[in-house]
């Protein structure tokens, strides 16, 4: 039996390798509660991916792609992920980064390029 080691926080799951409740077992604590907190330490690996995927998600919104964008411009793209951004117009990075077929490393080149196009009038002006 592995003692869990530090101030038990019954707010915070468990981390997976400390999950085995055999120390709760004197606790005032109902079956119930043992199994959620089991269950909270071995899905928190994957709670903590969807939170950062959800946050990349939202940022992703907030880049905004103009209506007369021209992915021909481009280098890089693949031909069928020109075509699929062409024909979908996504209005935003996080449209274009769920249509089928357009990769994480293209949406990184559109990115690239919208901050490119984003900055340039200004470094025109200076």
């Amino acid at each position: 039996m592995k003692v869990y080691e530090g101030e038990y926080d019954p707010a915070r799951p468990l981390p997976f390798e400390e999950a085995e409740l055999d120390f709760l077992t004197e606790a005032p604590c109902r079956t119930r509660v043992l199994r959620q907190l089991a269950v909270n330490a071995h899905y928190e690996g994957y709670l903590e991916r969807e939170t950062v995927a959800i946050q990349r998600l939202k940022k992703l919104e907030a880049w905004r792609i103009p209506a007369d964008f021209d992915y021909r411009t481009i280098p890089g793209l693949r031909n069928e992920s020109r075509a699929k951004l062409i024909k979908a117009a996504p209005s935003t990075l996080a449209q274009a980064e769920r249509l089928d077929g357009v990769t994480p490393a293209e949406i990184g080149l559109l990115q690239i390029h919208l901050t490119r196009l984003h900055h340039a009038p200004r470094l025109r002006e200076g």
